[in-house]
């Protein structure tokens, strides 16, 4: 195989551009996932129930709504929310790359610190929101970078001004996107812009919490068939949701996979074959002198898993190098697009290895099964 080098080369190379782009199109993917996963551990366990239409963030409901929500038998806890865009679509909040930077206001009850502390969000910098706080943010790490924040920091969001009270830590997850704040505060910055609807009152969304023993998705129809222009989305129907969110992300993965079977093993399968026949009488030599055919072919078998191993170490590490460079670039802007996992790096590893494997096998069956005495005769 190393006789001829270049051909060699030009082989390992249809191999990194493979793994290259398996390592850099999954490593996006493994960050979408990872964004989802955390979504579906936030309201997982919750029913969401959203005013109808409305758009993407559901339409609005007052108060009095949640009263009825807190009423119903079933219920546990609810939580009433205000969910909006950070900016403005006249300030450039209308497209990101990823999930939008939002502003959530909550209110701010012991249920909700106690939640808070479930799902494992930690406050890095700072202190966490307190029941009666008002004019204060807690933003994720995300905002903090792009917006340069700090605990202190005077943040101006939509025209109010707030003082950041802290920084959430890192959590690779939807939670780096958010800044939370009131509920008062939010439906203030969400009303802004919309004077006809009820500024005292509003809510965009509510987490509701079904009791002990009691079935979620049931209490999900009971909420929608119960309580008027109003739809409740339960556990399950919310999971599916973000998961299928996944779903083009790993078609590409499996589309980048496909080419890289293409161009890495066809040429690995001409480059063995050619390596085949410039090597028959050599062949017919140890065929001749006592090597069976499990021999000749453990020799190509290996060689090709050689170029497979060689091309994948090659393709993934230039692809980790571009993630680093690309994320190194876009941190500061409050946006990380890849994100490497140990499952990625092995698997883009025994990928190339396994291909170089299957491109193998004809060549060295072919090989294995050469008469030894024809192969003596060739010049």
């Amino acid at each position: 195989m190393w006789r001829r080098k270049l051909r060699s080369a030009l082989t390992v190379f249809g191999i990194v551009i493979g793994i290259f782009a398996f390592t850099v199109m999954g490593s996006m993917a493994e960050k979408i996932n990872l964004l989802i996963s955390g979504a579906v551990s936030f309201y997982g366990t919750a029913i969401t129930v959203q005013g109808k239409g409305g758009g993407g963030f559901g339409g609005a409901f007052t108060t009095a709504v949640v009263e009825e929500l807190r009423a119903l038998p079933g219920v546990a806890e609810v939580q009433p929310s205000v969910i909006t865009l950070l900016r403005s679509s006249s300030e450039g909040g209308g497209f990101s790359f990823g999930p939008p930077n939002l502003l959530a206001g909550v209110d701010i009850s012991e249920d909700y610190l106690r939640r808070f502390s479930e799902q494992g969000l930690v406050v890095a910098k700072g202190s966490n929101l307190a029941p009666g706080d008002t004019g204060v943010v807690v933003v994720g790490s995300d905002i903090a970078d792009e917006f340069n924040l700090a605990p202190g920091s005077t943040f101006r969001i939509r025209g109010e001004d707030f003082v950041v009270k802290g920084v959430l830590q890192r959590s690779l997850q939807f939670a780096d996107k958010i800044t939370t704040c009131a509920i008062e505060d939010a439906r203030r910055v969400f009303t802004k812009d919309l004077p006809l609807l009820l500024t005292d009152d509003i809510v965009t969304s509510a987490q509701v919490y079904a009791a002990g023993g009691i079935d979620a998705d049931a209490l999900a129809r009971q909420i929608s068939d119960q309580i008027p222009d109003v739809r409740a989305v339960p556990p399950s129907e919310l999971k599916r949701q973000f998961q299928a969110g996944t779903v083009i992300f790993n078609l590409i993965i499996f589309g980048v996979a496909l080419i890289a079977v293409i161009v890495g093993g066809l040429s690995v399968i001409n480059t063995m074959i050619m390596s085949v026949s410039e090597r028959t009488r050599e062949i017919g030599i140890k065929r001749a002198v006592g090597a069976k055919t499990h021999h000749i072919m453990a020799e190509y078998l290996g060689e090709a898993s050689l170029i497979g191993l060689l091309g994948g170490l090659i393709g993934f590490g230039l692809g980790w190098a571009t993630t680093l460079i690309i994320n190194s670039q876009t941190q500061d802007s409050g946006t990380i697009l890849f994100t490497m996992t140990w499952r990625l790096a092995l698997g883009a590893l025994l990928f190339s290895v396994g291909l170089g494997v299957v491109a193998g096998l004809y060549p060295a069956f072919r090989a294995a099964r050469m008469d030894p005495v024809k192969a003596l005769r060739t010049m």
